[in-house]
C-alpha cells in the first residue's frame, strides 16, 4: 500500500486535510502512551507485537493494516490486506464526513459518489 495507494498525490492531500496519521512498527518494542494508558511488547503466539498494535487489530496480526480511531483515539474500526486506491479513497470519505456515525457501509458503499464525498473534501480545504 505504501507503494501503490499511499503515494497517490490526491490521497495524500486528503488524508493530510482529514486525519491525524501515525504508524506503528508492530514489532516495535517503543513504549508509547495513549489516552493515559502505555502500551509496549506484547507476545502473541510466538511472536511479539506491539501492545497497541494487537488492540487496534483486535489480535489479528495480518499486514497491512489499517485502524481509524476517532477524536478521543477511540478504535472505531480496523481493515487489514492491501487495499485498492479506489477502495480507499471511499474508505476514507466514509469516516472522514462521519457517515460511519449514521448510515451503514453496504448502503454508503452503494451509493457512493467519489466526486461529492471524495473529492469535495480535498476541494473544500484547499
Amino acid at each position: 500500500m505504501e507503494e501503490n495507494t499511499f503515494a497517490n498525490d490526491q490521497l495524500a492531500r486528503f488524508v493530510n486535510q482529514n486525519f491525524y496519521t501515525f504508524r506503528i512498527n508492530a514489532e516495535s518494542t517503543e513504549k508509547i502512551t495513549l489516552n493515559n494508558k502505555s502500551y509496549s511488547s506484547v507476545r502473541v503466539g510466538k511472536y511479539d507485537f506491539h501492545e497497541l498494535a494487537v488492540d487496534l487489530l483486535n489480535g489479528y496480526m495480518s499486514f497491512p493494516a489499517v485502524a481509524f480511531m476517532d477524536e478521543k483515539f477511540t478504535k472505531i474500526q480496523s481493515y487489514d490486506g492491501f487495499i485498492e486506491l479506489e477502495d480507499f479513497e471511499m474508505l476514507l470519505a466514509f469516516y472522514a464526513g462521519d457517515h460511519y456515525k449514521n448510515t451503514r457501509w453496504k448502503r454508503y458503499a452503494n451509493n457512493y459518489c467519489k466526486e461529492s464525498h471524495f473529492n469535495s473534501l480535498v476541494k473544500d480545504r484547499k
